[in-house]
């Protein structure tokens, strides 16, 4: 696995398999809430989109992974939560 950082987006690509997956790793650094909420979070929408077929067809279209867009959508706050105390 090959890990580029460019800066001053910071997107990691990881490349396998001939896919690029993006990640914002600046918001991923930047971000000030509980990184265990965060991660329940992403699994629970990538499990929402992985039972969209609809929505897999369209991330296979454009060769992105699950995961990696249910964490993008956690950081860009597309996705409604209430964090728990």
């Amino acid at each position: 696995m090959n890990t580029v950082l460019f800066l001053p987006y910071l997107i990691l690509f990881l490349c396998f398999g001939g896919v690029i997956l993006t990640l914002d790793l600046e918001k991923l650094v930047d971000n000030d809430k509980n990184v265990y909420e965060l991660t329940c979070v992403a699994i629970k929408r990538a499990s929402q989109v992985a039972n969209d077929p609809d929505y897999v067809e369209k991330l296979e279209e454009h060769h992105d992974k699950i995961t990696i867009d249910a964490l993008n959508q956690v950081l860009n706050n597309e996705v409604e939560y209430t964090e728990t105390v």
